[in-house]
């Protein structure tokens, strides 16, 4: 994984209220163990999931995990029908160009949520070509969907945005998991790779 496709840098360009999640973290209510096991790790990577966000920390350009690109190239129809039905105002909204784009591929419900069935059908897509990290997205997939789920619904309490930010967030987790939860015999030893992980893995 590791590297992002031009697409994928356009998607969150687009939307850019990827990883701002700041102030709710901690602070949702939480119903198990495992569920306040993944807020601590999403706490713990977002503050170099914002540098990598405004640009202060390069994404290396291959894979550092597998040998496949994380690639968004799936949803560019929707991004492109979701812009022309709604308009680039409003999907400059924050998380609304997300909400959108799940809604066409019945990713979430009519609240935003995602639906398990079909994220976790999903998942394997922004990897596909490698079967190995297609299995961990789904694995990583299967482990974060309720506590993000709990998550957005906090913010859209809290923070009332006027969209859900449940997809927004599932792809910024699922984006660091597979770099800092990748199997040695799947990680890139190379130099850009190796400081890549360093400053998420502290």
């Amino acid at each position: 994984m590791g590297h992002f496709s031009c697409s994928f840098i356009f998607f969150v360009a687009t939307s850019v209220s990827w990883f701002h999640i700041g102030g709710i973290l901690g602070s949702v209510p939480l119903k198990n163990d495992n569920l306040l096991s993944e807020m601590t790790n999403l706490n713990k990577i977002h503050p170099t999931l914002s540098r990598v966000t405004r640009g202060e920390i390069a994404v290396p350009n291959e894979p550092c995990c597998g040998n496949v690109m994380f690639n968004m190239d799936a949803f560019k129809e929707e991004i492109k029908e979701c812009m022309e039905e709604k308009g680039e105002r409003q999907m400059a909204e924050k998380y609304c160009l997300f909400e959108c784009v799940g809604s066409k591929r019945f990713l979430t419900d009519d609240d935003g949520k995602l639906v398990k069935d079909e994220v976790l059908e999903f998942a394997p897509s922004v990897v596909e070509g490698d079967p190995n990290l297609e299995e961990l997205a789904k694995s990583i997939t299967k482990r974060v969907i309720d506590v993000i789920n709990e998550m957005a619904a906090d913010m859209m309490l809290k923070e009332k945005p006027k969209c859900n930010p449940a997809l927004d967030l599932y792809f910024q987790f699922l984006f660091v998991e597979i770099v800092t939860t990748c199997p040695e015999n799947m990680k890139s030893k190379s130099k850009a790779c190796k400081e890549f992980r360093r400053k998420f893995e502290g």
